[in-house]
């Protein structure tokens, strides 16, 4: 019989749910972004550790969703480059508009998917995999990824439950501070209307 984990790992890195980007650019092309003309780099694969200061050892990205918000605390010192990356996908607004195309109850909600919009689509980059201290605990949030340590995008998703067989596979980042209510509100296809990254101390 298959391992919790080899289930997870099947269900989160199957095509119908997650990209799969298969190389890092040096650039984000308009047509993988769903027509956004950036003019810039993709996310830097070095971490600026200066741009993470200036965010704090705690910052939060906050979502602003179809139903309503939801606060996710971040750890920079567990997961900079995820969260260097995050912050940049934001910041460049890839998230907003963007659908929550997997809900499974109980397991976990995923959203990220800035090019297609199901949870086929790649981003035109990848990162590697981090190992946390983080669990995947209830309101734990984790990036997607297609099965390797070096295949994270843009997708990410946030648990329902306690789903431990997922440690140590996939990058946990950070927590739902404020929100869990909306977390388990979300249904399929529910919209973040705006993702917006706020420095530790700021509001």
């Amino acid at each position: 019989m298959a391992s919790l984990r080899a289930i997870a790992q099947r269900g989160l890195g199957s095509p119908e749910f997650v990209g799969r980007p298969a190389y890092v650019s040096a650039s984000v092309d308009p047509e993988v972004t769903g027509g956004v003309d950036l003019d810039t780099t993709a996310p830097p694969q070095v971490i600026d550790w200066a741009r993470l200061a200036e965010l704090g050892e705690r910052p939060m990205l906050e979502l602003q969703t179809t139903r309503g918000r939801i606060l996710i605390r971040m750890a920079v010192g567990e997961a900079p480059l995820t969260i260097q990356t995050v912050s940049w996908l934001a910041d460049a607004g890839l998230y907003d508009g963007v659908p929550f195309h997997r809900v499974v109850p109980n397991f976990v909600v995923q959203a990220g998917d800035f090019s297609e919009r199901d949870g086929s689509g790649e981003p035109g980059f990848s990162t590697r995999v981090e190992l946390t201290s983080l669990s995947f605990l209830r309101g734990v949030v984790g990036m997607a990824n297609s099965g390797s340590r070096d295949s994270q995008g843009s997708q990410f998703m946030i648990a329902h439950s306690r789903h431990l067989e997922l440690d140590g596979a996939f990058t946990a980042f950070g927590w739902v501070e404020e929100g869990l209510d909306i977390l388990d509100r979300l249904e399929l296809f529910d919209v973040i209307e705006r993702a917006r990254v706020i420095p530790e101390g700021g509001n």
